[in-house]
C-alpha cells in the first residue's frame, strides 16, 4: 500500500506541471461554463485526470444512470415476452426508441417508452418517464451474466408473490418512485423539485449516472485554480479549489516481524463519509450528499434493528454496507475505503487473498494453519470466512463488510447465518460450532463476548437484560453498537435509564448522541427537557433534528430566552426536511405527527390521508389516523382503520395495543385484556403493552391473573415504578 505521505513538495510540483501541460495539450482554451451550482462535468475532469477517468468510464458509477440507446440497453427488445402470475408483458423497439407494453389496473394494454437505464451487472432496470414528472423503476429486470451463470433473461425481483397493481411494490407505485427513492444516489447534484400542490415533479440534476463531482463536489472552483493557480475562495474547504478533499491518510505499514500491518497515517474521515452517503441504509436529511460535511450532517444512519441486520449485527435486509463496515475492527483501526477499492474504477486493489495480505502477512494467515481449509479450496478464500454474502434482487451477492470472525455458536438455536454453514449446509452449526471451539482450544483461545447477546437478551425475555445491555455503553466498542444498545434500553423509563440517556447524550459520536434522544422520546417532557434543548446547538444536523422532535409540542416562549433563537432555526431546518420527503408515504407521516404535535389536527388529517392515497397499505399511517380520531373522540371512526391495519398485518403488536385501548374506552375490559395481551405476546419488550394488559385484567375482574402477570413483568423490569407500585396495590386487595 501508498505509505507515502500526503504529498511531497517536488511531488507536487511534478503533478502541478503535467496538469497544466495536459490541459495546454488539449486544445481546449475556452472555459468549461459551470451551472448554477458550480457544477462542470465529468468530460471537464478528462484533460488533467485520464487515467482516473479511464477507470471511471466503464465502472459502476459510471452506468449508474444512462439514457436509453442501443450501446446502454443490455436487455432483449427483439418483441420480448416476459409472464409474471397471469400477466405478460413485452419489450420491443420501436427504431431507435425502446419501449415496454403491460396491462394497466382496468385491463387495458398501455405502451411505455423506456427513458433511461439503470446500473449494468449483474442486472439492469430500465426507468419510464411520466408527464407529472415522475420517472418509475420497472420490477422486472434484465439478468446481465453470461447464460452459463443463468443470465441473459428477464426476471422479476419479487418471483414468489404477486406484485400487481394492488401492491405498494408496484412499478407504477410510490416505492418504485426513481424521483424520491433512486436519483440521488444514481446522479448528480440532483434535485426532486417536487410541488406537493400539483403533485407534480421538475427533478433537475448536472449530470446523468454518479460523475466526478458526486464524490468531490462541485467543480468549478478546481477548474479556476488549474487555469489560474488560483482558488475562488481563500476560505475554500480543501486544497486546490476543491469542496471536499478525498485523498486517504491512512499509511499501513508492515515489517518482517509484524503479522498485521499497523496506521502510521491519520484516516481522511470525508472519505469514508463521501462513499457512506449513498452506501448506507439511511434517511436523507438534505439534498446535495457532496457538499456535507460529515454523514450525520445530510443523513440518518438506520441502526442495528430487524429486519434490517441479524441479532449479531450480520446483515440481513439490503443495508448496503456503512452500518456493517462501521462494527469492524478494520474501521476502528483506520481501514478506508480505497485501501481495498479503487475509487474510480471501483475494483478491487488485487485479486483473492492478496487483497487482504496487503496488511496481513499470508505466512500467517493464508495457510491451512489458520483457516483449517486445504490450500486454493473456497474455504481458504478470507473473504468466504469473514465477510460472507447474502445475495439480493435475485442475483446480486453483496459482501458484509462488518468482517467478522465466525461464530456458528451464534447459529445455535437461532436463525442467524454464520459463514461456516453457509458453505457446509450439510451440517449443522452446532457441529461447526463444536469444529472452531476445538480449533481455538489448540491455540489456548477461546471465543470473546459478543455484543449480540445483550441485544436480544430483552427480546428473551431475560430479567438481566437492562444489565446485559448497559455493559455495550463503553466507549470500546463501535458507536453503531453502543447506539442500538440505547435504542433497545429505551424500553425501561425510569430513573436509571434516564440517567444513561443523558449521559449519552453527550457522547463524542453523533451516532451515540442522536440514539440517546431518540431514546429519551418515551420520557415526559420535563425529564427529556435539557438533553433536547442541549442538542438543538449539536454541530450533527442529524442531532438537531432529533432534539427537535423531542420538543416538537413545545413553543419558544416556554424555553429559556438564549434558545428560542436556536430553536427557531432548527425548527426551519425540520421544516426543510419535512418537506423534501413530502412526495412519500413516510413523509407524509412525518409531516402528520408534527402537525398534531402542535394541535393542527385538520392538517395532520389531510397528511395521514395523504399518506394512504400513497399507499394504501401503510400500517403506521393506519395507526396515527385512528389514535388523531381517539383525540378528537370520534371512536366510530377508529374501529375500522384498526381492522384493516389487522387484515394487512395480523401480527403488528401496535394495532392490537391500540384495539385493547378501544376496548377499554367502551369498557368491554375482558375483551380489551385479550387484545392487549396479544399486543405483549407478539412484542414481550415493551412494557408498557404488559402493564396496560395488567391493568385491563383488574379491571374485567380477573385479579389473580393481573397479579401473576405484573409479577413476571417485575421480574424482566425491576427498576418499574409503574409495576412495583401497581403490584403491592393489587395484593392488598386479596
Amino acid at each position: 500500500m501508498d505509505t507515502s505521505p500526503l504529498f511531497y513538495p517536488q511531488s507536487l510540483l511534478r503533478w502541478l506541471g503535467l496538469c497544466v501541460m495536459l490541459w495546454l495539450l488539449s486544445g481546449t482554451s475556452q472555459a468549461t461554463t459551470p451551472d448554477k451550482d458550480n457544477y462542470i462535468g465529468t468530460a471537464a475532469c478528462k484533460n488533467c485526470h485520464l487515467n482516473a477517468w479511464q477507470d471511471w468510464q466503464d465502472s459502476d458509477h459510471s452506468w449508474s444512470m444512462r439514457e436509453a440507446t442501443a450501446p446502454n440497453v443490455k436487455g432483449d427488445f427483439n418483441d420480448a415476452k416476459f409472464a409474471y402470475f397471469g400477466q405478460t408483458s413485452r419489450f420491443y423497439r420501436k427504431g431507435e426508441q425502446f419501449w415496454f407494453a403491460q396491462l394497466d389496473a382496468s385491463g387495458t394494454l398501455q405502451h411505455y417508452q423506456i427513458r433511461y437505464t439503470f446500473g449494468v451487472y449483474p442486472l439492469q432496470q430500465y426507468l419510464v418517464g411520466f408527464e407529472d414528472g415522475r420517472y418509475q423503476v420497472l420490477n422486472i429486470a434484465w439478468d446481465s451474466r453470461s447464460q452459463a451463470d443463468g443470465g441473459q433473461r428477464w426476471f422479476h425481483l419479487f418471483p414468489d408473490r404477486p406484485v400487481l397493481y394492488d401492491s405498494p411494490l408496484h412499478w407504477q407505485g410510490s416505492y418504485q418512485r426513481w424521483n424520491s427513492r433512486c436519483a440521488t444516489c444514481h446522479s448528480t447534484n440532483f434535485k426532486k423539485n417536487f410541488d406537493p400542490a400539483s403533485q407534480h415533479y421538475n427533478s433537475q440534476w448536472s449530470q446523468l449516472s454518479i460523475g466526478c463531482e458526486a464524490c468531490h463536489g462541485p467543480g468549478a472552483g478546481h477548474l479556476h485554480w488549474a487555469q489560474t493557480g488560483k482558488a475562488q475562495s481563500l476560505n475554500a474547504p480543501a486544497p486546490f479549489g476543491l469542496t471536499r478533499w478525498l485523498k486517504g491518510g491512512s499509511q499501513w505499514q508492515r515489517s518482517a516481524d509484524q503479522a498485521t500491518a499497523s496506521n502510521h497515517g491519520q484516516s481522511n474521515p470525508a472519505q469514508l463519509d463521501s462513499c457512506a452517503g449513498c452506501h448506507a441504509r439511511r434517511t436523507l436529511l438534505a439534498e446535495g450528499g457532496a457538499e456535507h460535511k460529515d454523514f450525520e450532517q445530510g443523513h440518518q444512519l438506520r441502526l442495528l434493528e430487524p429486519p434490517l441486520y441479524h441479532a449479531d449485527g450480520q446483515i440481513q435486509d439490503e443495508v448496503f454496507v456503512l452500518g456493517s463496515f462501521l462494527q469492524s475492527k478494520m474501521h476502528q483501526r483506520g481501514v478506508e475505503c480505497s485501501n481495498c477499492h479503487n475509487p474510480h474504477s471501483l475494483k478491487l486493489k488485487a485479486p483473492g487473498n492478496a487483497l487482504c495480505s496487503q496488511c496481513h502477512a499470508p505466512a500467517v494467515f493464508d495457510q491451512p494453519d489458520h483457516h483449517q481449509h486445504p490450500a486454493g479450496s473456497s474455504g481458504a478464500q478470507c473473504v468466504n470466512c469473514h465477510m460472507p454474502a447474502t445475495t439480493y434482487m435475485q442475483v446480486d451477492p453483496r459482501r458484509d463488510h462488518s468482517l467478522r470472525i465466525p461464530r456458528p455458536d451464534l447459529s445455535v438455536g437461532s436463525e442467524r447465518p454464520n459463514a461456516c454453514n453457509h458453505c457446509h449446509q450439510d451440517q449443522s452449526p452446532a457441529w461447526a460450532a463444536t469444529a472452531l471451539q476445538g480449533w481455538l482450544a489448540e491455540r489456548g483461545k477461546t471465543l470473546a463476548p459478543h455484543f449480540s447477546e445483550p441485544l436480544t437478551a430483552q427480546a428473551r425475555g431475560q430479567g438481566d437484560s437492562r444489565a446485559q445491555l448497559s455493559t455495550l455503553l463503553t466507549p470500546e466498542l463501535p458507536a453503531i453498537v453502543r447506539a442500538s444498545a440505547l435504542q433497545r434500553l429505551s424500553a425501561f423509563v425510569d430513573q436509571q435509564g434516564l440517567t444513561q440517556l443523558q449521559q449519552a447524550s453527550e457522547d463524542k459520536d453523533p451516532l451515540v448522541r442522536r440514539a440517546a434522544l431518540v431514546a429519551l422520546q418515551n420520557y415526559p417532557l420535563r425529564y427529556r427537557m435539557a438533553s433536547a434543548v442541549t442538542g438543538l446547538f449539536d454541530s450533527s444536523k442529524a442531532v438537531r433534528l432529533s432534539a427537535f422532535a423531542l420538543l416538537l409540542e413545545i413553543r419558544p416562549a416556554q424555553l429559556p430566552t438564549a434558545s428560542r433563537g436556536q430553536f427557531n432555526q432548527v425548527q426551519a431546518e425540520y421544516q426543510q426536511w419535512l418537506a423534501l420527503h413530502a412526495d412519500t408515504p413516510d413523509g407524509q407521516l412525518r409531516l402528520g405527527n408534527y402537525r398534531s404535535a402542535r394541535q393542527q389536527l385538520n392538517e395532520a388529517e389531510q397528511h395521514y390521508r395523504q399518506a394512504l392515497r400513497y399507499n394504501p397499505q401503510f400500517v403506521p399511517a393506519l395507526l396515527n389516523l385512528a389514535e388523531l380520531y381517539r383525540r378528537q373522540q370520534r371512536d366510530d371512526q377508529v374501529q375500522p382503520l384498526l381492522q384493516q391495519g389487522l387484515e394487512i398485518a395480523p401480527d403488528n403488536a401496535a394495532l392490537h395495543y391500540a384495539q385493547g385501548l378501544l376496548s377499554v374506552r367502551q369498557k368491554h375490559y375482558r375483551l380489551a385484556a385479550e387484545q392487549l395481551q396479544q399486543a405483549m405476546n407478539l412484542q414481550p419488550d415493551n412494557v408498557q403493552y404488559g402493564y396496560v394488559a395488567a391493568v385491563a385484567l383488574e379491571a374485567s375482574g380477573q385479579l389473580n391473573a393481573a397479579i401473576a402477570l405484573l409479577q413476571k413483568l417485575q421480574q424482566r423490569f425491576p427498576d418499574d415504578g409503574r409495576i412495583r407500585q401497581t403490584l403491592a396495590e393489587f395484593q392488598t386487595r386479596k
